[in-house]
């Protein structure tokens, strides 16, 4: 599968690439921010960065990390 490439917003990203601020991409589901980064990613790696050197975060690893951490706290206060 192809993705579709989006020219505007990779153009933003490689303006702020240099910049030390997070970037945040935002919007409703299923638009395209997924492989929008993606598309941004591929273009880092082609560039010589480091795979490690790429730190992507979805909210549902977000969700799932604190899921996880209100289950672990939950299990520690009954348990002691």
């Amino acid at each position: 599968m192809s993705l579709v490439s989006r020219p505007y917003y990779l153009d933003f990203l490689r303006r702020h690439k240099d910049r030390p601020i997070i970037k945040v991409v935002s919007g409703i589901r299923r638009c395209g921010k997924s492989t929008l980064f993606k598309l941004f990613q591929d273009e880092l790696l082609a560039d010589n960065v480091t795979a490690e050197q790429i730190l992507m975060n979805g909210l549902f690893q977000v969700k799932k990390c604190i899921y996880s951490s209100m289950k672990f706290s939950m299990y520690h206060r009954l348990s002691v």
